[in-house]
């Protein structure tokens, strides 16, 4: 399904790098995507237009700032990841999953494949120590949501077990 979620989605959103950084911020430090076997990573934040039909009301047009697939399991793992200073905007996160899941149900129309979709987020914090003193306004709501520190390689293949 990742060669058919490629074939789907336009060119100028599929990363050709696997590292994620946060442009906006600075000194964010840049975060390796480690994986083995299929996987295609969507970098969202940068078009703005890319939920244009909606009017600018706050939480309307906000996405998260990449998307990763991989598939495992024979499934596909969807990680909508955040990067953040300090407190993310969690209707990005959201906003996100909603939009992920309609890709994957036109995939799934289109393809005529039924393949299983996991979605997990991801918050990545430039400053790991807030979340270790418990500044952060970051609530995870879901044992699928992870939150670590930007700048440390991550292996996502890890997080696709269970």
């Amino acid at each position: 399904m990742i060669n058919e979620l490629h074939n789907l989605i336009a060119t100028k959103y599929i990363s050709s790098v696997f590292y994620l950084e946060e442009k906006n911020v600075k000194d964010f430090p840049k975060t390796l995507i480690k994986t083995q076997g299929k996987a295609l990573i969507l970098k969202l934040d940068e078009d703005k237009k890319i939920l244009s039909f909606f009017k600018d009301v706050e939480g309307a047009k906000s996405l998260a700032d990449y998307v990763v697939f991989i598939e495992s399991e024979n499934k596909i793992f969807a990680f909508v990841i955040e990067l953040s200073k300090r407190h993310p905007k969690f209707y990005q996160k959201e906003s996100t999953v909603l939009f992920i899941q309609y890709i994957e149900k036109t995939a799934k129309r289109i393809y005529k494949k039924n393949q299983a979709f996991v979605y997990k987020y991801v918050l990545i914090l430039q400053d790991f120590k807030l979340i270790r003193k418990g500044n952060t306004k970051a609530s995870l709501n879901s044992t699928e949501d992870i939150m670590l520190s930007a700048g440390i390689d991550i292996n996502i293949n890890h997080y696709c077990l269970g």
